[in-house]
């Protein structure tokens, strides 16, 4: 599946808030798939807020926009949507991520998070604040490697192993899990012979585990 796909796959509540939405795709498909009764569409660029209305102009009575930073925007929701509101935020860096969390004043259901670099670093963050990962989903899109998450509030009980790889990844271990796990290994390898890292050598010998070397 698709980054997209996999995003749309993970909603089941009847309203979300894309945050960072951009051209508003995500909103769209699902809208495209009633999949949700309203979405609320945020960004913190007017411009690209513009080209999310555009995009989404024939589903605009099912549409809220929103101009704002972050989860500040939920501010201007009406409170008795967030029992049933997802929060999409994905296409940007996991510090970008992480920043947006810490500043969230108003708990949701369920986020679906999609960083574009420092995956394990959102994760190490998930962990230590009371998210737990539920769901974590590799995509191939575009010759990338994506994570997907789907997190919810709440103490997540798991190793490192777990914790960075996804439990159901590793016991299924599916054809683009292993080639994820095997670009990662190929790129930690090239790192570790010109410098050492405590971090990426602690995810290299993980990697090394799942992909069964000696």
């Amino acid at each position: 599946m698709t980054r997209l796909d996999v995003i749309v796959s993970l909603v089941d509540t009847p309203y979300i808030i894309d945050v960072g939405s951009d051209h508003g795709f995500v909103p769209k498909k699902l809208l495209e798939q009633d999949k949700i009764k309203h979405a609320f569409v945020s960004d913190i660029s007017d411009k690209c807020l513009n080209k999310a209305e555009n995009n989404l102009s024939i589903f605009r009575d099912s549409c809220t926009f929103l101009l704002g930073d972050g989860l500040s925007v939920l501010n201007d929701i009406d409170t008795m949507y967030y029992p049933t509101t997802t929060a999409i935020i994905t296409g940007m860096g996991g510090d970008e991520i992480i920043k947006i969390m810490s500043n969230n004043n108003h708990p949701l259901p369920c986020y679906i998070l999609g960083a574009q670099t420092s995956i394990f670093e959102l994760k190490d963050y998930l962990f230590n604040n009371n998210y737990a990962i539920v769901r974590d989903v590799i995509a191939f899109d575009g010759e990338k490697f994506y994570n997907i998450l789907k997190v919810i509030h709440g103490q997540m009980v798991a190793d490192d192993m777990s914790l960075y790889f996804g439990r159901e990844n590793i016991v299924q271990r599916s054809e683009t899990f292993l080639s994820y796990c095997q670009n990662l290994y190929n790129k930690y390898d090239n790192i570790l012979k010109h410098r050492q890292d405590a971090t990426i050598s602690k995810l290299y010998e993980l990697i090394k585990q799942i992909l069964g070397e000696k």
